[in-house]
């Protein structure tokens, strides 16, 4: 603003009243500034004085001319009036703009996202100014393109808005710039920041380690391991897996026959398999728990891990015993003979068992085997036991039937059991007899006379047989006395009976012989029979004539 001073004074003979002033551009200053008409003007005094403050605008290097007009009458009436005028002049001002720069939201957490940035555009200049530029590191929405070329009043405020994204963690400075113009050509500008922070979040890794089979037969055998690494972080950080270790078994990627490669990058929300296999051994209840963890870095290097285990059980198998017990030969003479048993035990079981009783139906084997009880057996061995027995029995019964059992136990002492018969057949064996038959005396007169015959039937075989016949080609059925006779049993192993029966041999011509035939039939109990025969001889002696003559 510029202050105006109004100086009025009296210079006539007789005091004056002011009655106007008037400025030809301000008008009628009473009451303006600290103006105030009508005022006394006495003669020789010191006038009347006040001022204005008026605002002027005007190009540069141009003037502001007014005058101002007093008029004062005395107490006559007589109007006396005076000008005068100032002259301000006007320099040039150079513009000044005023660029303001806000962001909301001002942080994201990532993966980051959509930022709203405002411009704000204040012409702090006294003149009227024009937007030539406009500038900023991201693209300028279209509203902000605008601005350019507008003409801004002095105090006039515009806005715009645009937007941008960020996702990778980080802080973003983005400055915008403004240019202006005034009428004159000369040119302002005013840049403003404005900053984003995208704050980093830790990457998330999930591990699951599943494995099958989950349980093995003892002792033990092959799993296979399948593990699955998942991304679970924001959509903005990638991870690259560098280590995949298994607590158990190490480096997952060196054992043999694994499909796991290292290194794998992983996309947020995805997942990375792989496969290994590995020996897991122990016995019964034994439980093998392994840890694998995967580790690495997100893209802005922090490191992340995870780890998931799995479960194998060994769980546990019952023992198997095969027993095998076979005969030599598998068939005798029903009279007897020796037969070599022979006893295979065999450890069907996947772990060592030990013999806890190994017994026959028939015979001892504490005698026969008596290393069996307490030995060891590995996986598929066997022990073996070879013993000889003497057996008899009858073809027309049952075969002789022994049965070997065998009990087992493994470590855990599970049981097991199994046993295995041999049988031996009796073959038949005919019975056998001899019978002989002698003259007592063994000659006879021609004429004829008694003869004691005496009879044996011997059994020749071991096995007892029945007399069935006696009888004599001359004389018939032979009675037998009572030890010796049909009915009476031989013993085996010859066992014989014998009889006398006295005859009369019939008269013959010597030197003619009397020959008689002794027959015995024997049977055993399968009804086979036996026959055998015998003659005695009986010689004639001559008798000489001899007369007697009567005359």
């Amino acid at each position: 603003g510029v202050t105006f001073t109004f100086e009025v004074a009296n210079t006539g003979p007789e005091d004056v009243e002011l009655v106007s002033l008037v400025d030809d551009i301000f008008g009628n200053l009473h009451n303006q500034g600290d103006c105030s008409v009508p005022q006394s003007l006495p003669v020789g005094g010191l006038g009347y004085s006040c001022s204005i403050t008026a605002f002027l605008q005007q190009d540069a290097l141009t003037s502001h001319t007014n005058t101002v007009t007093a008029t004062a009458e005395d107490d006559a009436g007589l109007v006396a009036q005076d000008s005068d005028d100032a002259i301000v002049t006007f320099t040039d001002v150079l513009p000044t703009v005023d660029l303001t720069k806000s962001v909301a939201p001002a942080s994201h957490t990532e993966p980051g996202g959509v930022s709203t940035f405002t411009l704000t555009i204040e012409n702090t200049s006294p003149e009227d100014v024009t937007i030539t530029a406009l500038t900023d590191d991201y693209p300028l929405s279209t509203e902000c393109m605008d601005l350019i070329g507008d003409v801004l009043t002095p105090g006039q405020i515009v806005t715009c808005d645009y937007t941008a994204s960020f996702t990778n963690a980080g802080t973003y400075d983005n400055p915008a710039a403004v240019s202006v113009v005034d009428n004159e050509g000369n040119s302002a500008g005013d840049a403003d920041s404005a900053q984003v922070i995208v704050t980093n979040v830790d990457p998330v890794l999930a591990v699951d380690k599943t494995v099958a089979p989950g349980s093995l037969d003892e002792p033990g055998g092959t799993a296979t391991f399948t593990v699955v690494v998942y991304n679970n972080s924001n959509p903005a950080d990638p991870v690259t897996i560098t280590s995949l270790m298994d607590d158990v078994h190490g480096d997952t990627t060196a054992i043999a026959g694994s499909t796991c490669v290292l290194p794998q990058m992983i996309v947020p929300g995805g997942s990375y398999t792989c496969q290994f296999t590995a020996e897991i051994t122990g016995n019964a209840g034994f439980s093998e728990t392994d840890t694998v963890t995967a580790s690495g870095t997100d893209d802005e290097g922090t490191y992340v891990e995870a780890s998931d285990d799995a479960v194998v059980i060994i769980t546990d198998v019952l023992p198997a015993v095969m027993i095998d017990k076979t005969a030599n030969p598998t068939s005798i003479p029903e009279t007897g003979g020796d037969v070599e048993f022979t006893i295979v035990v065999t450890n069907q079981s996947v772990e060592n068992v030990t013999i806890d009783s190994l017994t026959d139906s028939d015979f001892s084997l504490a005698a026969h085997c008596p290393d069996a009880v307490g030995t060891v057996l590995a996986p598929l061995d066997t022990y073996t036991c070879t013993f000889a027995e003497a057996l008899s029995g009858d073809a027309g019964g049952p075969d002789h039937l022994n049965v070997a059992t065998v009990v087992v136990s493994d470590d855990e002492n599970n049981d097991a059991t199994d046993n295995d018969p041999a049988s031996v057949t009796f073959t038949d064996v005919l019975p056998d007899i001899t019978v002989t038959k002698t003259a007592s005396p063994t000659s006879v007169p021609e004429t004829g006379g008694d003869v004691t015959f005496t009879y044996t039937v011997t059994n020749n075989n071991a096995e007892a047989v029945s007399i069935t016949s006696l009888t004599d080609d001359q004389f018939g059925v032979l009675a037998g006395d009572g030890d010796c006779q049909v009915g009476a049993v031989l013993a085996g192993s010859g066992g014989t009976c014998s009889f006398d029966a006295t005859f009369a041999v019939p008269a013959g011509d010597a030197p003619g012989n009397h020959v008689n035939v002794f027959t015995a039939v024997a049977a055993d109990d399968d009804g086979n029979t036996a026959t055998d025969d015998d003659n005695a001889t009986v010689s004639y002696v001559d008798v000489l004539p001899d007369i007697t003559v009567v005359k």
